[in-house]
């Protein structure tokens, strides 16, 4: 009796377990999943900035990001703008990406921080792209709804 009542215990206890785990991972899955659109996704510049327009295309995969970038400057006679090749990619640690990028105009690499805000981006350039480069130094940026 002791043998079929532990037995029935475990049958008991076996679809809990399996429905917990399943819950469990779909937590952890819709985490996952929200994480990975925090940066992901196009994001413009404000039209409040004179003579500026600035468009960053990220892709986030867990803590990885990358993507393109395009800048306009100068009411469009300086164009920086990297369409066809990843041009930007680095890390995120919360809310907070440090990346690598490079200007498509004077091909030198430089870093930058983006830094998530109440739904906004704070692009700062830490490091200049040696040669001649049109992207904003300093950029907020709000998330295109796509």
């Amino acid at each position: 009796m002791k043998n079929k009542l532990l037995l029935y215990s475990f049958g008991a206890l076996l679809p809990i377990y399996f429905l917990y785990s399943y819950n469990h991972m779909s937590v952890d899955y819709q985490k996952n999943r929200v994480r990975s659109s925090l940066f992901g996704g196009t994001w413009d510049s404000f039209e409040d900035t004179p003579n500026v327009s600035f468009t960053l295309f990220l892709t986030q995969t867990n803590l990885k990001i990358e993507g393109k970038h395009c800048s306009s400057m100068y009411r469009g006679h300086k164009i920086d703008c990297s369409l066809e090749d990843v041009s930007v990619s680095g890390s995120i640690n919360g809310s907070i990406a440090i990346i690598s990028f490079q200007s498509s105009y004077g091909l030198g690499k430089g870093d930058a921080k983006i830094s998530l805000i109440n739904n906004m981006l704070l692009w700062e350039i830490t490091k200049p792209p040696k040669g001649e480069y049109y992207i904003p130094r300093k950029a907020f940026l709000k998330k295109r709804m796509e």
